[in-house]
C-alpha cells in the first residue's frame, strides 16, 4: 500500500485518508484535502475526517469496537490511537495476520502484537467503503516534467556536449601513458588540442546550464507566487507568514532536484560506465576489487539515507518556526515595546533559535561522521589497489589506471553527494506542492450581479457549533443592507462565504441564477469588493494606494471629497499608513474600495474610527453613488439605520424591511 507522509505535525488524518484514496486508484491534491478537512494547528476531528471522506466518494462512518471485531472490518481503514500517552494520532490499518500491520503517516510501516496495539488504540475506527468513482485529479508531479520538457532542445544540446567532454576527458587520461610510450611532440600537440576543445565545450555547456537554471527558477517562482495569492483564506489562517516565506524560499532546492540532480547524475553515471569499461580492459582483476569498494560505499549510503531525510525535514520545520517568529516579532514591534516585553521575546527567541541550531548541529555532526567513514574507506582502499596495480602493471599503465580510478571514484562519490540536495529537494517539493497545486477555476462568470440569495446556509469552523446557522436572506440588485450583531455573531463569516474564502457546510448561496460553487473566483472578485480595517496600506503615494495602476485623477479627486479625506494625492504614505490617523486610514481604504467601482460593496465596520456625524455624511454620499448597486454595511453602532432598506439582525435572525426616501 502506498504511504503518504504527513507534511506537518497536525495533518496525520489528511495523509491517512490520501493513502486510502491512492489505494483505490484515486488522487487528490494534498492541500485541497487539507482544506476540505478544515485542518488547523489543532489537527482534524474524526467528524471532519468522515465528512471529507464522504465528499470524495466514500461511504464513511465511525465505529467503536474491540480487537476481536477487527477481523470483520473492511480494510484498509483508519484507526485512532494515542502516541506517547498524550498525542492523538490517525493511522491506516492495512492488514491483520497474527500481527496488525499499520501504515503510519509519521513513523512509517509498523507491526504490532495484539497487546502492543491495544495499549495505544482508542477502540475507534473510521470505515471507508468506496461508493463512487474517486477523484483522479491532475498529478502535479507532471507539472515538473512539463516544466523540464519545455527546454528539451537545450537539454539535448547539454547531453551531447557533456558526453563529448566525458569522452575527451577519458582520452586525456592517456596523456601520461602516451608521453612515455610515443613521440612526445605529437602527443603534446594532440592532447593540447583535445584539452582546448574540451574547455570550449565545457564553457558552452555551462552557459546553457545557466540559461536553463535561470528560466526554470523564474517559472517556478512566478507560478508559486501567483498561486500563493490565489490560495483560500483558510490556508493563511492555519500557517504563519514566516512558514509561507520559508516554503517560497525552498524553490532553489526544487530547481536543483528537477534539473541539476538528474543532469549531474547522468554525467557522473556516464563517467562511471566509461571509466569502468576502460579499467576492465586494462586489468579485470583489479577492476573487481574496485567494484567491491563501490558496493561497500553504496551500503554505507543506504545505512544513513533514512536518518538523513528525517533530520533534513526537522531542520526545515524548525527553520519555518524561526522565520514565523521573526516575522511576527517584527510585524508586532510596536506592541512588544508598548507592553515592555522585549526581554520576554528575547528569551522566547533564544529558546526557538537554540532548538533550531541544536537540530542543525546534530545533523552536521552526523554528516561529518558519515563523510569521515566514507573517506576512510575510499583512501585506504585506494592505497591498497594502487599497491596491487604496481605488482601487475607497467609504469605507463599504472599511471593510466591511477587517472581513471581517480575519475571513477570522484564520479561515484559525487553521485552520492547529490543525496543531500536530493533529500532537501524532496522535502521542499512536499512543502511547496501546496503553492504549485492551486486549482484554477473556469466556472460561471458575469459582468454584473443582479441578486444574492442565502438558502438555509450553515457554516462552522471545524466541528464547532454553527457560527452561521440556517441563514435565509435575499439581496436584490439595488438593496442597501445593514448587518447588525455583536462581535462573533457571524457577520464577517457571511462575507467570507460570499467571497468563497470558505465553502458552506449546509444550504447554498445563489448569485444571480447560479450556485456560488459554479462561479469563477476571479469573476466574484471582479464583482464584489470587501473592505475592512484589516486591509493593507502600502508604502507609496496616496494615489498609488487608491488606484494602483489606473490613474484617473478626476475620479480620485471626486472620491476623496466624497469620503472627506483632505490630503494631497501625491502625499507619501509610510508602510501600513503609519503617518495617518486611524480615521484617515479608514477613509483611504474606503476611497480605494469606491474607486474599484464593483457591483457589490461590503463595508465591514470600517468607519468606527470616525465621528457619528461624519459617518452619516459619508454613508449618504456612498448610497447616492451606489443607487443601482448592492451595498452591505456593518457597524457596532446603532445609528444610521434609516439609510438602509433592509436590516438583518443576526442575534434575532430576522430581516426588517424599510423604505429609503
Amino acid at each position: 500500500m502506498f504511504r503518504v507522509k504527513q507534511r506537518d505535525s497536525n495533518d496525520c488524518a489528511v495523509a491517512s485518508l490520501l493513502s486510502i484514496i491512492k489505494y483505490y486508484k484515486g488522487n487528490i491534491s494534498y492541500n485541497k484535502l487539507r482544506l476540505m478537512m478544515k485542518c488547523d494547528k489543532s489537527g482534524v476531528s474524526a467528524y471532519d475526517l468522515i465528512n471529507t471522506a464522504k465528499k470524495v466518494g466514500f461511504n464513511s462512518y465511525g465505529i467503536k469496537c474491540n480487537y476481536d471485531n477487527l477481523s470483520n472490518v473492511k480494510l484498509p481503514c483508519i484507526a485512532h490511537i494515542t502516541v506517547k500517552k498524550y498525542y492523538d494520532h490517525f493511522v491506516v490499518i492495512e492488514k491483520i495476520h497474527n500481527k496488525i500491520y499499520i501504515n503510519d503517516p509519521y513513523y512509517g510501516k509498523k507491526k504490532y502484537k495484539r497487546n502492543e496495539f491495544e495499549k495505544i488504540w482508542n477502540n475507534i475506527l473510521i470505515i471507508l467503503e468506496p461508493v463512487s468513482e474517486l477523484s483522479k485529479e491532475f498529478n502535479h508531479k507532471r507539472y515538473y516534467l512539463e516544466l523540464i520538457y519545455k527546454y528539451k532542445k537545450d537539454i539535448i544540446v547539454l547531453v551531447i556536449i557533456s558526453l563529448i567532454t566525458i569522452i575527451l576527458s577519458i582520452i586525456g587520461s592517456y596523456y601520461f601513458k602516451s608521453l612515455i610510450d610515443s613521440n612526445k611532440y605529437i602527443v603534446f600537440l594532440t592532447f593540447s588540442i583535445i584539452l582546448i576543445i574540451r574547455i570550449i565545450l565545457e564553457f558552452i555547456r555551462n552557459k546553457v546550464m545557466i540559461f536553463i537554471d535561470k528560466t526554470i527558477e523564474k517559472d517556478l517562482m512566478y507560478e508559486s507566487f501567483n498561486n500563493t495569492l490565489s490560495l483560500q483564506e483558510q490556508y493563511f489562517i492555519n500557517r504563519q507568514n514566516g512558514d509561507i516565506l520559508s516554503r517560497l524560499n525552498s524553490i532553489d532546492s526544487i530547481k536543483t532536484l528537477i534539473f541539476k540532480i538528474p543532469f549531474l547524475f547522468m554525467i557522473y553515471f556516464c563517467i562511471v560506465v566509461f571509466c569502468s569499461y576502460v579499467l576492465i580492459i586494462i586489468d579485470l582483476n583489479l577492476f573487481i576489487k574496485v567494484f567491491i569498494l563501490l558496493i561497500l560505499y553504496f551500503i554505507i549510503y543506504l545505512i544513513f539515507y533514512k536518518k538523513n531525510n528525517n533530520m533534513i525535514k526537522s531542520i526545515n520545520e524548525e527553520k519555518g518556526y524561526v522565520n514565523g517568529f521573526l516575522y511576527e516579532s517584527i510585524d508586532g514591534l510596536v506592541t512588544i515595546r508598548n507592553n515592555n516585553i522585549i526581554r520576554n521575546k528575547n528569551n522566547e527567541f533564544n529558546v526557538i533559535y537554540s532548538n533550531y541550531l541544536n537540530i542543525k548541529n546534530n545533523f552536521n555532526d552526523f554528516f561529518n561522521f558519515q563523510n569521515t567513514l566514507k573517506s576512510l574507506l575510499l583512501y585506504l582502499s585506494f592505497n591498497y589497489i594502487l599497491y596491487l596495480s604496481s605488482i601487475s602493471l607497467n609504469i605507463s599503465n599504472i599511471i593510466l589506471f591511477y587517472s581513471l580510478f581517480i575519475m571513477l571514484i570522484d564520479a561515484f562519490r559525487n553521485i552520492f553527494e547529490l543525496e543531500e540536495d536530493f533529500s532537501n529537494g524532496l522535502v521542499a517539493i512536499n512543502r511547496i506542492d501546496e503553492l504549485i497545486s492551486t486549482d484554477y477555476e473556469y466556472g460561471y462568470s458575469s459582468s454584473k450581479i443582479e441578486s444574492i440569495m442565502f438558502e438555509d446556509v450553515s457554516f462552522a469552523y471545524k466541528n464547532d457549533k454553527y457560527i452561521v446557522n440556517n441563514l435565509n436572506l435575499k439581496i436584490n440588485g439595488n438593496d442597501k443592507l445593514l448587518l447588525k450583531g455583536k462581535s462573533g455573531s457571524g457577520k464577517t463569516t457571511i462575507f467570507y462565504l460570499l467571497l468563497k474564502y470558505y465553502e458552506v457546510d449546509k444550504g447554498k448561496i445563489i448569485i444571480g441564477e447560479e450556485n456560488i460553487n459554479n462561479w469563477n473566483l476571479n469573476s466574484i472578485r471582479d464583482n464584489i469588493y470587501y473592505v475592512s480595517s484589516s486591509e493593507k496600506i502600502f508604502r507609496g503615494t496616496l494615489i498609488d494606494n487608491i488606484s494602483f495602476d489606473n490613474k484617473d485623477m478626476s475620479r480620485i479627486d471626486l472620491l476623496l471629497k466624497l469620503v472627506n479625506l483632505e490630503k494631497d494625492i501625491n502625499m507619501y504614505i509610510e508602510e501600513d499608513g503609519n503617518n495617518l490617523s486611524l480615521g484617515e486610514k479608514s477613509k483611504l481604504l474606503l476611497c480605494r474600495a469606491l474607486f474599484s467601482n464593483r457591483n457589490v460593496l461590503i463595508i465591514d465596520e470600517l468607519l468606527s474610527n470616525i465621528g457619528i456625524e461624519e459617518e452619516n455624511i459619508i454613508l449618504n454620499n456612498i448610497i447616492d453613488l451606489y443607487k443601482n448597486k448592492i451595498l452591505i454595511y456593518t457597524s457596532h453602532r446603532n445609528i444610521n439605520e434609516n439609510l438602509f432598506n433592509k436590516i438583518l439582525n443576526l442575534e434575532k435572525k430576522e430581516v426588517n424591511y424599510e423604505n429609503i426616501e
